[in-house]
């Protein structure tokens, strides 16, 4: 057959296996079926719109690092509560269209970020945390030491008071 999709589409092009999509997030809600979990997937990491629909499909959210991946997510079918944004350098009118159209869930990770926020701001807001040197890391995730993003646990009082202020 693949000498027809590449007579139809040309090249260079990506084949996905959806059954082999909806078979693994499905075996992965039954490994987390007895525990509170939310899968939120990294919309950046496949911001395909037939994939993204597939995701939604499955239940999970959508981790969503600038607005167009909020729209993206948004456009699949995510409802607010399934929609976690969580960038970086964020002005405040990424923080008004994110919070607009319903909104979603804003995952803070710099405490700077706080005075940003639109008012009036939300009533459930997350933060990306960051344990340093309480933690280990490994080959795959790298040094919570070295990591750029995150608020640390020195900072959590801090950010969480002026969330509660704002």
């Amino acid at each position: 057959k693949l000498p027809d999709i590449v007579g139809l589409f040309g090249t260079p092009f990506h084949i996905y296996d959806e059954a082999g999509i909806r078979e693994t997030g499905e075996h992965m809600k039954q490994a987390f079926a007895g525990v509170r979990f939310q899968e939120f997937f990294a919309a950046k990491a496949l911001p395909n719109p037939r994939i993204l629909k597939i995701v939604n499909d499955l239940g999970f959210g959508f981790d969503c690092s600038s607005i167009p991946e909020v729209v993206m997510a948004r456009e699949a079918g995510a409802s607010p509560e399934n929609i976690m944004f969580t960038s970086n350098n964020t002005s405040k009118e990424e923080f008004e269209v994110a919070l607009s159209a319903g909104g979603c869930r804003l995952n803070l990770d710099d405490v700077t970020l706080i005075k940003k926020v639109p008012k009036p701001f939300p009533k459930e807001i997350w933060f990306r945390y960051n344990p340093g040197s309480r933690r280990t890391g490994n080959s795959i995730i790298g040094n919570p030491v070295e990591a750029k993003y995150g608020i640390t646990h020195e900072q959590l009082h801090e950010a969480y008071a002026a969330a509660a202020e704002h």
